[in-house]
């Protein structure tokens, strides 16, 4: 294993510097009409490119692109643009960085060049070993008014991972350019996301030696970001571009294009996988299955095994960040990504003589199929698959941790996975989307009116992804901790609430979460009179709200779910029902919720349900969900009255 730079060591790139008693003054365009359109923004880009030459130099397919970029600075709060970062690794390799601050002075600026440039380990959070670097600097004098100017190259040491380009950013972009100039002998091809409407002009220029394609974007604005948003590539305008093949010698080369081109280079990354057996691996793999005829217990129980004693550590070191590792070895470590894990699930299957397949796949954030994007862009994420005897795919990750084996991570849901056969044939099967009802929170409280306090015990049941999140928001916390994040996730009538006897139960990934509480709220009831005012719905925990008009955005959902709040008053002595709401339902394709209520036994029974049927909303869905939530909140206004006799 590679060395890792410590935190407090760098590499320190001193550009070439020349002091002159004669400051370099320069013209730059485009400042006024910045300050026109964009008066409110922080800071402007007056113009962004990203030029690649894609040419074959001694029978190798090599990519070069010169980034360049200027940025107004238009108010103090676009100062944080001072810092700036470039990343680099073995696969994608930064240099010749120039960079710059345009200082006001007078009509004209004052040209002054960055001295010092960092070179830094990029360690990711949850990495062991990461191969990403940055190359780190700061602008000099800049101030409100300065231009950013930056120009670098990368040069693609892998042309697999050419190319994506971006049209919008957090501040808004004068021109912003993508040109592509390849050989003549080499062809790429190119897919445009979410560009209806967009004011880009495209041209291509035929020359004797090689094509030019580009796009020119003229911006209306920034992106819009939400905290509650799908990955901004569902929604923001963007380009993806690679090469299908080109000729070398005479010979045509296959690149990217089909799916079969990606899960060649794939099938080869990992040839020489698990070739020898590990012996430890093979007598613990033995001793788990000892006695075991079924092949479903069989993988349960290998799964279980991952699950609890590999842990998760990504690892991005170069290739290292594609090719899984020896199952041997993850065993001796106990540690692994999520490729590693894949590996030894699958050698320990294979030691049960259960067949299952390596496979590939990208988490939800991504957009892309291998159908439409069959570039290495299109997944971040490995698994292990398997079919069942009753000829059902089955998809083991282990990464998520505590979850049973036929509850796969809420991440893949809906995402097309790539599953290895053999070395030169695999099969594309869709993930299915976990129903509603099996991630379901079942919160039953049965309530008493004394004096002037609503008193309460409850009794809450969760199943499915719903357990799975509270358990990870909750694990680490301490006491304190997580009672505040009780009292917010079940909240009951006002803010006023407060809870006591909190009782969770043990923790078993194949039995749903239970949890005991008890609770009391004041000042909740109303009397008037003769008369006894209250509102059985008194479950603030949902946490949902409608959308505004003004969104043009989707709306995230990490999985189907349903909610089931069952709320039981016990009628105080000496009173009856004088009112008590009608049953009120409403629901459609998008989501859908129930009020019903009865009375028997001296008791009011409200059972409300609320589900969601989607994992994202998408802004033409917008007005089916505002309007499921708008006649909720008209039902949950509703009040029970009580007289007495």
């Amino acid at each position: 294993m590679k060395n890792r730079l410590g935190n407090g060591l760098k590499l320190v790139l001193w550009a070439s510097f020349f002091f002159s008693s004669i400051p370099c003054f320069a013209q730059i365009t485009g400042v006024a009409e910045a300050r026109t359109l964009y008066p409110d923004a922080s800071a402007v880009y007056l113009n962004k490119s990203q030029e690649y030459k894609i040419f074959v130099e001694n029978t190798k397919l090599t990519g070069v692109c010169t980034m360049r970029e200027q940025i107004f600075i238009n108010k103090e709060s676009g100062l944080s643009f001072q810092k700036e970062s470039i990343p680099s690794n073995s696969f994608v390799v930064a240099s010749d960085i120039k960079a710059f601050t345009f200082v006001p002075n007078n009509k004209k600026y004052e040209k002054k060049e960055v001295q010092k440039i960092d070179l830094n380990n990029d360690l990711g959070r949850n990495s062991f070993y990461d191969d990403q670097k940055s190359y780190d600097f700061v602008y000099p004098s800049v101030q409100p008014g300065a231009v950013l100017d930056l120009t670098y190259q990368l040069k693609y040491v892998e042309p697999r991972f050419m190319g994506t380009h971006y049209w919008l950013d957090f501040v808004p972009c004068l021109k912003n350019e993508l040109v592509i100039s390849v050989q003549k002998n080499i062809t790429i091809a190119y897919k445009l996301f979410n560009c209806e409407n967009k004011n880009i002009v495209f041209t291509k220029e035929e020359k004797k030696n090689e094509t030019i394609y580009r796009w020119t974007f003229q911006s209306d604005g920034s992106g819009i970001y939400y905290d509650d948003a799908p990955n901004f590539r569902y929604y923001e305008p963007h380009l993806v571009f690679y090469v299908t093949n080109y000729m070398v010698d005479g010979k045509n080369v296959e690149l990217l294009g089909k799916p079969m081109n990606l899960y060649k280079w794939y099938s080869d990354l990992q040839k020489n996988l698990n070739q020898t057996e590990d012996l430890k691996l093979k007598q613990i793999t033995d001793s788990l299955v000892a006695n075991t005829t079924s092949e479903a217990e069989k993988v349960n129980k290998i799964f279980y095994w991952v699950q609890d004693n590999i842990s998760y550590v990504a690892f991005e070191d170069g290739l290292g960040g594609f090719i899984p590792r020896d199952a041997g070895l993850v065993c001796t470590r106990k540690f692994g990504d999520c490729k590693d894990m894949a590996s030894i699930i699958n050698e320990m299957l294979r030691f049960a003589n259960v067949k299952s397949y390596l496979t590939w796949i990208g988490s939800r954030d991504i957009p892309y199929t291998y159908t439409d994007v069959p570039t290495p862009s299109v997944d971040n994420h490995m698994i292990t698959s398997y079919l069942d005897k009753n000829g059902v795919w089955n998809f083991l990750d282990a990464t998520g941790k505590h979850a049973p084996q036929d509850l796969y991570t809420s991440f893949i849901q809906g995402k097309q996975a790539l599953i290895g056969v053999s070395a030169d044939s695999f099969l594309i099967v869709t993930v299915p989307i976990k129903d509603a009802s099996v991630s379901q929170t079942i919160d039953s409280i049965t309530i008493d009116i004394k004096d002037n306090f609503v008193n309460g015990k409850g009794k809450a049941v969760l199943s499915g992804y719903d357990q799975l999140e509270y358990i990870y928001a909750t694990e680490h916390l301490n006491v304190d901790e997580k009672e505040v994040f009780f009292k917010g996730y079940f909240a009951k009538g006002s803010n006023k609430v407060s809870f006591s006897d909190i009782n969770q139960s043990p923790f078993d990934r194949t039995k749903p979460l239970t949890i005991h509480y008890k609770f009391s709220v004041p000042d909740y009831a109303r009397k008037n009179q003769n008369e006894l005012y209250i509102n059985l719905n008194m479950d603030l925990g949902l946490g949902v709200e409608q959308v505004p008009a003004s969104r043009k955005v989707p709306l995230n959902i990490k999985h189907k779910t349903k909610k089931i709040v069952v709320t039981i008053l016990n009628v105080p002595p000496g009173y009856k029902p004088e009112f008590i709401p009608e049953n009120k339902r409403y629901e459609n394709d998008v989501a859908g919720f129930s009020s019903e209520y009865t009375f028997k036994n001296n008791q009011i029974i409200l059972k409300n349900e609320i589900y969601f049927n989607i994992l994202m909303l998408e802004v033409a869905d917008f007005d089916k969900y505002n309007k499921v939530l708008s006649e909720l909140i008209k039902s949950n206004k509703q009040a029970v009255s009580l007289i007495k006799q």
